[in-house]
């Protein structure tokens, strides 16, 4: 049979060896601030217990000293890994070439700033008067964009409402970025595009509430109406409220919760059909295909380290044409 002019469907089985990393979480009942709980979590077990979904919120509540946390209010929290960055304000634009030594890090703040006063003060604005204050980014404000030329840049003053985001885009779209601020000159270069009385964006920002390991918030499970503190910057469990989450003042002393990354291997057993006009037996094609497979795993969110193998039978061929398949097209 010239299988590679031929149309017709194979089998054959793959085994996937899947990599996982799951967390052991470890009560700690000894009563610490945020920092000091944190430096014992990264010195005896990996850190502050992260906890990215639903089942794994269960398995950390699972704890049994949980329970033993005091009545009082106070006590009846724990550390986890939460924690509000307000430390990590940084350019727009990342490129370190574009910047003299010390120029990323001027600063303009008007006083009393940042304060993070409305809780989510990621983003940053200039007044007409070159000032600087922290705002929600989902303020609609103009903006001031630059063309980067080598090291000098041109700035543009964008008479249009945006967020920050939506500046971000338009700027990068249409020129380098938004603007970036290296020296009093260029600050008093963009005050003059200013018109009176309006604020813009400039291209200042930092991470909002993250983990101490360094992963991204995705999943959320705060109390209602938290965080509400522009000062209480550490996340803390509450016990008696199923491990919901609030904002507080890192310099609390609770107990806490560690985790330490824990690796198994999972081994799985998939039967693989594969419909092709190429030849499937040629190691080329079968490289391929199960590139491809791996590529639409990590696609669908598999987050683990996974490795695929043909298995092969006795004849040592690892597809071999479906008998059932091939019944149902010779029927007349």
């Amino acid at each position: 049979m010239e299988k590679i002019l031929l149309f017709f469907t194979a089998a054959s089985a793959m085994g996937a060896v899947c990599i996982l990393a799951e967390r052991e979480y470890h009560f700690i009942s000894e009563r610490q601030d945020w920092t000091t709980a944190q430096s014992y979590c990264r010195e005896k077990f990996t850190d502050l217990a992260t906890v990215e979904d639903v089942q794994e919120l269960n398995i950390m509540m699972t704890q049994k000293e949980l329970s033993t946390l005091s009545s009082q209010e106070i006590g009846q929290f724990f550390w986890l890994g939460l924690y509000n960055d307000v430390t990590s304000w940084r350019w727009s634009m990342s490129d370190s070439k574009f910047y003299g030594e010390g120029e990323a890090n001027f600063s303009n703040w008007l006083s009393g700033q940042p304060d993070n006063s409305g809780l989510s003060d990621c983003c940053t604005m200039m007044s007409a008067r070159g000032g600087w204050d922290d705002v929600s980014c989902d303020q609609s404000l103009d903006a001031v964009c630059f063309d980067v030329r080598g090291l000098s840049a041109a700035f543009v003053y964008i008479d249009k409402s945006m967020t920050w985001s939506e500046a971000q885009i338009y700027c990068r779209e249409h020129y380098s970025d938004l603007a970036s601020v290296r020296n009093m000159k260029d600050n008093e270069e963009i005050t003059k595009l200013i018109p009176n009385r309006r604020n813009v964006w400039i291209g200042l920002f930092r991470d909002s509430w993250k983990w101490s390991d360094g992963s991204s918030l995705s999943f959320k499970y705060w109390s209602r109406s938290e965080p509400n503190g522009p000062t209480e910057n550490c996340g803390a469990g509450y016990s008696s409220g199923s491990g919901t989450w609030v904002d507080i003042s890192c310099s609390h002393k609770f107990a806490f919760i560690c985790y330490k990354r824990k690796l198994s291997i999972k081994k799985v057993a998939l039967k693989l059909r594969v419909s092709s006009l190429l030849d499937i037996n040629d190691p080329t094609v079968q490289e391929d295909i199960r590139r491809q497979l791996k590529q639409r795993l990590e696609e669908q969110g598999v987050a683990a380290e996974v490795e695929l193998s043909w298995g092969k039978r006795s004849d040592r061929v690892i597809f071999h044409e479906d008998e059932e398949e091939l019944r149902k097209t010779d029927k007349p």
